[in-house]
């Protein structure tokens, strides 16, 4: 049985799962951390110093766990950010110098194919069509789905780095920046809303990040099971309203905010009620498996 270290070089985050296959439908997880990078603070086109400089000492520290824990084998993938910035190739070429590890840019497709895959191992339960959501940094990818089968997929530019720096300028974020992003969602998210006006899907699930937060909120109202949460939509819309709501400084006040997305969630939250309102859904689910767990499951499939 093998040790895999599986490395999501996200556009906010860089997460590391390390895992044993147990069978083609069940990994042992030995060991996961994540950091916040934020590769795209300065912009997608290209890194900023800091997170650059951040980006690979995370990097070496993911090969230094995986050397502790004898990982066999490690597979990392980059997204949006490591697709657009013009100083991604330099920022990978350091990655493998320093730690051997070859960072493989996958396309949003591939993206939302992983994340898919992932999804499913943690709600096999639900037998209806959803919408899976992923909020990245760089890009928030859509898939449509029902058990294994993919109806559609796209990923989408608007990653709440892109969103918060493009719209929450004042703080608390005020209407008119709602507006203007509420409009630039309109326009951007066309496609996604003609495809579920074909499909008759009234489920989002939302796959791990951002929705972690929203999780922790809800949990009062919500039926549990083992890797994912499952709540009424009309719960969510109060607390939407409330974290978009509040300043930086009230929302690091709340124990379910960590330190680290208190900054850029009201972009997030003005998102995901976007979603919710437009496309008319009845349930959330919160999964807490998403593209790791897909990458893995590649390994699980054989």
């Amino acid at each position: 049985m093998k040790t895999i270290g599986i490395i999501d070089l996200g556009s906010n985050t860089f997460h590391l799962l390390i895992a044993k296959v147990t069978s083609p439908q069940q990994f042992e997880e030995v060991y996961k951390e994540a950091f916040f990078v934020k590769l795209a603070s300065e912009g997608i086109e290209k890194i900023g110093d800091k997170p650059f400089q951040k980006g690979i000492e995370i990097m070496v520290h993911f090969a230094e766990k995986c050397k502790n824990f004898n990982v066999s084998e490690i597979k990392a993938m980059g997204t949006a950010t490591l697709r657009r910035a013009e100083n991604a190739p330099f920022f990978m070429q350091q990655v493998y110098e320093k730690t051997g590890i070859e960072v493989a840019v996958i396309s949003g497709d591939e993206e939302a194919l992983l994340i898919a895959g992932g999804v499913h191992l943690a709600i096999p339960f639900i037998e209806e069509k959803v919408l899976i959501m992923d909020i990245g940094g760089g890009s928030v990818e859509f898939i449509i789905s029902e058990g294994e089968t993919i109806y559609w997929s796209k990923s989408f530019p608007i990653g709440i780095s892109i969103l918060y720096n493009y719209f929450h300028k004042k703080d608390p974020i005020s209407e008119e920046e709602i507006v203007k992003l509420t409009h630039f969602l309109d326009e951007s998210l066309v496609d996604l809303m003609a495809i579920l006006r074909v499909h008759n899907v009234n489920h989002l699930v939302g796959a791990s990040g951002t929705f972690d937060v929203l999780e922790d909120f809800l949990s009062d109202v919500s039926i549990k099971n083992k890797h994912a949460t499952t709540v009424s939509v009309s719960h969510v819309f109060p607390v939407l309203d409330e974290i978009i709501k509040k300043s930086l400084v009230q929302r690091l006040e709340y124990k379910e905010i960590p330190e680290t997305r208190a900054e850029m969630i009201v972009a997030a939250m003005v998102l995901i009620k976007f979603v919710l309102t437009e496309g008319k859904f009845s349930f959330l689910t919160y999964s807490s498996f998403a593209m790791k767990e897909g990458i893995l499951r590649t390994f699980m499939k054989g």
